[in-house]
């Protein structure tokens, strides 16, 4: 699956798949294309039983600046923009939850607009000291979008991100970490390491629970005990039966390392 554009670069190693944005010039914006071809990268992951773990991450000081503003559609009367973002950016976003692959984005700048979205979109989303969320939209006279009015509610709350929003104003890491929109903050020159580090380690990790763990997580938002704990009983009975938890069980019994092979 290694691939290198002029705006994506795409590699797997050693389980990991990384997807680098790659326009640092024009502060890692998205054009349609990119967000199509990471769709296509992301959906194609779950066929691949080499991938077992996603980082985004980006070249350059700046994260993702959000759609491009200068070469897009974004500016243009004509553009038709609701279909642009449901088959675009929405679809990337959602193709991401809805991936059984953990996901992590590793923000290493300012994350802003849907760049935003798209940094908190991960299922494990770390960041650099230096980088900033920046919710800018009232400041251009426009509202949400990118996934950003569930992002924030559901990491931060709704008083805080009401707050944020409206008033606009950077967030720094440490900020947005202490709100719970991160989870973990690294300095500069560590970062791409330590997002290693985490993908690799679940990259050893059984895929069918790393999998089941994720849908039951995101399933949970807005739902009741009563679902998620029948959710649960499926799951596990499920599991049980896999080669994985033979191997997990054996392993743990002979104190050893598992090799988990995903069936």
């Amino acid at each position: 699956m290694d691939n290198e554009t002029q705006d994506l670069l795409v590699s797997v190693s050693e389980g990991i798949l990384t997807i680098k944005l790659n326009r640092p010039t024009e502060h890692n914006s998205l054009s349609q294309a990119m967000v199509l071809e990471m769709i296509d990268v992301v959906t194609s992951a779950e066929h691949d039983p080499h991938v077992r773990c996603i980082l985004i991450t980006a070249n350059g000081s700046t994260f993702c600046s959000g759609g491009d503003l200068n070469s897009g559609p974004l500016t243009d009367p004509s553009a038709d923009i609701a279909t642009l973002m449901e088959e675009g950016i929405n679809r990337l976003l959602i193709t991401m939850e809805r991936s059984p692959i953990p996901i992590i984005c590793a923000v290493n700048g300012i994350a802003v607009g849907a760049g935003l979205g798209l940094a908190l979109a991960g299922d494990i989303v770390i960041a650099s000291r230096s980088a900033e969320l920046y919710p800018s939209f009232s400041r251009l006279g426009i509202s949400l979008d990118g996934g950003t009015s569930y992002f924030f509610t559901e990491g931060a709350g709704l008083a805080r991100a009401t707050a944020m929003c409206l008033l606009a104003d950077r967030i720094s890491s440490e900020e947005a970490h202490h709100a719970g929109l991160l989870w973990r903050i690294f300095d500069d020159d560590d970062l791409e390491n330590e997002a290693l580090n985490i993908a690799g380690r679940l990259a050893q990790r059984a895929p069918l629970a790393l999998a089941a763990i994720k849908a039951q997580l995101s399933d949970s938002v807005g739902g009741n005990l009563s679902s998620c704990l029948s959710r649960e009983v499926r799951d596990m009975s499920r599991m049980l039966k896999t080669e994985d938890f033979s191997e997990g069980l054996q392993s743990f019994q002979e104190k050893r390392k598992p090799r988990f092979t995903g069936r």
